[in-house]
């Protein structure tokens, strides 16, 4: 099948660009990929050097590096703080958007977690109908031991927005019953979290229940 008239963009990722700062005269180290190699705090090798966002060779993200940046304020003040997130949203602003924290289900598995998944598809979903934006779903990953909340992918309208609520219940151990017994506004897209939890549960209500 051929697209015409569309322009297509293949994004592979982001590579530090650290050559020609000589930043080896100063003794700051260097990770395999030319980051540059920093601790919780952003320190580098050299204490009082920092260093945050796309030349650490992490995730290339904006969030990343405005909280990486906040924290080395904070650290050059004098405080000990520390970056250390337990996930990093990630955002594709496609149409219709997706929005990933956390591990996927093969991830988790891999890690050695046992997995119970929920999904809950927009269309179902009233928010979703009277914006005329039901092409989506809503995928959440927990651990089938305690329930507590490993993962979640949301694609559809807002899902970047979304996934802010997801990425807040994995950093505080929240598990599918939390999700499923707090109160949402209604009707409003962030149900899907609320219906992929009791799907996974096995008390879906807009769609047939698993198991």
């Amino acid at each position: 099948e051929y697209v015409t008239d569309r322009p297509v963009v293949i994004s592979q990722g982001v590579s530090p660009h650290t050559a020609g700062l000589h930043l080896d005269a100063v003794g700051v180290n260097t990770s395999s990929n030319g980051g540059i190699a920093v601790n919780a705090m952003q320190q580098s090798s050299v204490p009082h050097i920092l260093a945050v966002g796309d030349c650490t060779g992490g995730r290339a993200l904006a969030s990343v590096a405005m909280k990486q940046g906040k924290v080395a304020a904070e650290v050059l003040s004098g405080q000990r703080v520390q970056f250390a997130p337990l996930v990093t949203p990630l955002v594709v602003h496609t149409a219709p958007e997706i929005a990933m924290v956390g591990y996927a289900a093969d991830e988790a598995t891999q890690a050695g977690y046992p997995v119970v998944t929920g999904r809950f598809p927009l269309a179902a979903n009233g928010r979703a109908l009277t914006l005329g934006k039901d092409n989506g779903l809503a995928l959440i990953v927990a651990n089938a031991d305690d329930g507590v909340l490993l993962g979640a992918t949301i694609a559809g309208p807002r899902a970047g927005d979304l996934i802010g609520q997801a990425a807040l219940a994995i950093e505080m151990g929240a598990t599918l019953t939390d999700l499923a017994e707090i109160l949402y506004a209604h009707p409003s897209l962030s149900e899907v979290l609320l219906e992929s939890a009791e799907n996974a549960l096995g008390r879906a209500v807009h769609i047939l229940s698993k198991g």
